[in-house]
């Protein structure tokens, strides 16, 4: 599937369609409300209470994944601000451990 990822300022881009929506009585997902957003001038669609509408609506999306679904343009994931500050601590972490293993004399651990 070819996707397409927007983040930071980009995400600001998606803009909500008013109104809440029930979905078909034929399908799975009979019972339930979704929501619609455009991007790009495309709509999508996303399931009411799905994570991606209170990140959307408390402002905490970093990043949307988009792609073709089904024959139809969806939004297939996403990542929040916090979501990716907790990557980027992780990804300090590890490289703060890097170097310590660098600046540790090799020949006097492997002797131990």
């Amino acid at each position: 599937m070819e996707t397409k990822k927007i983040k930071g300022e980009d995400v600001l881009d998606i803009q909500p369609l008013a109104g809440v929506f029930n979905y078909d009585e034929s399908t799975k997902m009979n019972g339930k409300t979704y929501r619609r957003f455009t991007y790009n001038g495309v709509c999508f669609t996303a399931n009411t209470e799905d994570a991606f509408c209170t990140a959307f609506d408390n402002g905490e999306l970093y990043g949307v994944t988009f792609g073709i679904v089904d024959g139809q343009f969806s939004m297939v994931g996403f990542n929040t601000f916090a979501q990716v500050r907790n990557l980027r601590k992780f990804e300090a972490e590890c490289k703060s451990f890097e170097r310590i293993e660098t600046m540790v004399d090799q020949e006097a651990t492997a002797a131990l």
